[in-house]
């Protein structure tokens, strides 16, 4: 199939191990994971044609592998991460993006 092909052929952001943060809805919108796999069959295709840029694990305590749909900021961006800090993880927290406006 020629769609499924050049899908898988698109250069992506990530490559796998990479740590990121993906909008997963709700009132904490925002996750953060490590990508798992790139260039996936969506299992939710029967055709097998739509080919998913990311798998991400969950961090716990979600601990969870979803589906990433487009390689797009507003759905998966990099982790920001200030370290080893004391007050790290308040900074880092205070980093996440905000919630993200549907295009449209």
């Amino acid at each position: 199939c020629i769609a499924r092909y050049e899908q898988a052929q698109q250069p992506l952001r990530f490559v796998r191990g990479d740590r990121v943060v993906c909008n997963i809805g709700g009132d904490c919108p925002w996750a953060s994971g490590s990508i798992q796999a790139t260039h996936e069959e969506d299992p939710a295709d029967p055709t097998g044609q739509t080919v998913l840029p990311y798998v991400v694990k969950i961090d716990p305590p979600e601990g969870r592998l979803i589906s990433v749909p487009t390689d797009e900021v507003y759905v998966c961006r990099a982790e920001v991460c200030f370290g080893q800090r004391e007050d790290g993880l308040e900074w880092t927290s205070y980093c996440l993006p905000p919630p993200a406006a549907k295009p449209a």
